[in-house]
């Protein structure tokens, strides 16, 4: 919060001196002298840098204590089915495969790191414009708008302006180019949500203690377990407008994603009887084997795997099967009874990130309808703007620190190296603590 009010604020005054400075007609501004400017902007360049600091550590902590460290849990809604082996009876048993479950959690994982705005686009791009085309030199001392190197000074407020103009300008064309294609092109997220219904398995997730994300994937046709002729016919079959409703409900038949508030023992009984359990057969074995476990180093560079060999997964798998009964009967109840239990999101309520008034940590599931599938805010693609907003602190603070050398303009290339090699260092710890978090609450193996 801190660094997204500087930055504003930031914005604001920079952006006023611009305007007023160099697209006045009459005099009526001027920008402080180049022999008291340091004097001017030794606060300036202080509050820049903390502000710097501030929006890198907070990332930091969104990314590997938050969105690395929410519940996911997949509920199978396909029936087991007899599977007979002649050459021996005793191996005859009713299960259902675990391709569907392994083909969702990948693609979940890849969905984790994934992004609307490209940082190499928009980082070269941004170097296009303002080495190529000459937006750099919009700094300077010189009232006109002059794309040419001129002798006059450079003026470092002057230059985070233009900096944050050009890539928020480049972030923001990425994001409308995506979402104007969404009806030719759509999100990955929308396309997740398809994959869920294909797979017969619905995915909950939660970033808050009973606050989350449901996205409902009954399979229209009954199974997926079915041979890939048997499949194309069932979605040939669906295209018609013949079979089931995908949606939760018969009133909202297109409707799948939803923001959910769950009731504190149905979480209870997930977190301690079933990821809890996990966790405690995990610490055994790992303080069985003196293996030292190092969330810093693990992060960057695991020492184990997430599930241990000797895991007893057959146990473990027990308790999911008793909590994916639990689970389709909480649907089923939402199901069978809409009107109590979905409802539209209050703006303000929305805004706020408030639980809604009539919930109680023990009270009845509340279902908010969610459309727009947010529940992609969880991954990298719900931070994009604020890798913009790093992108350009980071830029901005190596024009400055640099700002004593001459000849080459080492330190515009520097900074954009910098900021790409914070991006990737953001992205890798996402990328790797994510895996290994959605391995641990699905019981898949990395």
């Amino acid at each position: 919060m801190f660094s997204r009010i500087f930055f504003c604020f930031f914005f604001g005054i920079t952006g006023f001196l611009f305007i007023f400075y160099k697209m006045q007609e009459r005099v009526y501004c001027f920008l402080p002298g180049i022999e008291v400017a340091k004097d001017y902007y030794n606060v300036f360049d202080g509050l820049f840098t903390c502000m710097a600091l501030a929006k890198f550590v907070y990332m930091l902590f969104k990314i590997y204590f938050e969105q690395c460290k929410i519940d996911v849990y997949l509920l199978d809604w396909e029936r087991p089915r007899y599977q007979e082996h002649r050459s021996n009876p005793a191996k005859n048993k009713t299960e259902v495969n675990c391709w569907r479950s392994m083909l969702l959690c990948n693609e979940l994982n890849e969905l984790q790191s994934y992004r609307l705005i490209s940082s190499e686009f928009t980082l070269i791009m941004y170097g296009l414009l303002m080495e190529g085309f000459g937006f750099k030199y919009m700094d300077s001392y010189d009232p006109d708008f002059d794309l040419n190197a001129t002798n006059s000074p450079r003026n470092f407020a002057l230059f985070f302006f233009v900096t944050a103009v050009v890539i928020y300008g480049l972030g923001i064309l990425q994001y409308a180019f995506f979402m104007l294609a969404k009806p030719f092109l759509p999100l990955k997220t929308e396309s997740f949500v398809d994959l869920c219904s294909v797979t017969n398995i619905s995915v909950l997730m939660f970033d808050e203690t009973y606050q989350g994300y449901y996205i409902h994937g009954v399979s229209p046709y009954g199974y997926s377990e079915i041979s890939a002729e048997k499949l194309r016919k069932s979605l040939k079959f669906e295209q018609s407008g013949k079979a089931q409703i995908r949606g939760l409900t018969n009133e909202y038949p297109d409707l799948q994603t939803f923001e959910i508030f769950m009731p504190e023992y149905l979480m209870r009984k997930y977190r301690k009887e079933l990821y809890g359990k996990y966790v405690m057969e995990c610490e055994a074995i790992s303080k069985g084997q003196n293996v030292q476990n190092n969330a810093a180093v693990n992060a960057f560079t695991p020492t184990r795997d997430v599930i241990p060999q000797n895991l007893d997964i057959d146990r473990l798998d027990g308790e999911r099967k008793v909590m994916n009964r639990l689970m389709q009967r909480f649907v089923e109840q939402v199901r069978s009874d809409p009107k109590n239990y979905i409802q539209e999101r209050p703006k303000m309520e929305r805004l706020c990130n408030a639980p809604p008034e009539s919930f109680a940590a023990g009270a009845s599931p509340v279902f908010y309808k969610d459309p727009g599938v947010s529940y992609g805010k969880n991954f990298l693609m719900g931070m994009d703007f604020d890798f913009l907003m790093l992108e350009t602190c980071i830029l901005c603070l190596m024009n400055q620190f640099f700002r004593n050398l001459d000849g080459m303009d080492v330190k515009f290339l520097v900074g954009i190296l910098i900021a790409y090699a914070i991006d990737c260092f953001l992205i890798q710890i996402r990328t790797n603590s994510g895996r290994r978090n959605l391995a641990a609450h699905t019981l898949i193996s990395e």
